[in-house]
């Protein structure tokens, strides 16, 4: 038995295993409950995505966030914020590109928070016109957009 005591055992475990691995290991029971740690809860999903990002394991957060999809976890603005950092991280430019259409969809675009990680994730990549436009579009600008666009340009 895997010893689940709190989140922080949890993410000791998470950083040394896969997913796949993970998910196997874990107890019948916690596989089965929809309402433990690795529930049907975005709370729960979110200390684990942390983890595996402030951990150096951004690719982690890719699969473990698509497998919250798979599993039709209501995602909140924390888990798109880390799903935006990995991606400006290791550079996945095109699964970017996708979140950032999935936080129009879930209506996350008048969340400035959002909307500057997406826009430092834009500039990561080094596309400046993606990063414009959607400066262009932000209804509230905010001091660290004007500077994270200024940066871009310099």
């Amino acid at each position: 038995m895997i010893p689940l005591a709190d989140a922080k055992d949890l993410l000791s475990f998470l950083g040394s295993t896969s997913m796949p691995q993970f998910l196997n290991r874990l107890p019948s029971s916690i596989r089965k409950s929809r309402s433990t740690i690795i529930g049907y809860n975005a709370y729960n999903w979110n200390i684990i995505l942390r983890g595996f990002l402030e951990g150096n394991a951004r690719n982690k957060v890719i699969l473990a966030y698509a497998l919250m999809r798979r599993k039709r976890v209501k995602v909140d603005s924390f888990t798109i914020l880390f799903e935006i950092k990995a991606c400006g991280v290791i550079m996945q430019k095109v699964l970017g590109k996708q979140v950032h259409a999935q936080v129009t969809k879930l209506g996350f675009q008048q969340d400035v928070v959002t909307q500057t990680a997406i826009l430092q994730m834009y500039g990561q990549f080094g596309d400046i016109e993606a990063a414009d436009k959607l400066f262009g579009e932000t209804p509230k600008r905010d001091i660290v957009q004007w500077n994270d666009l200024l940066a871009m340009y310099s």
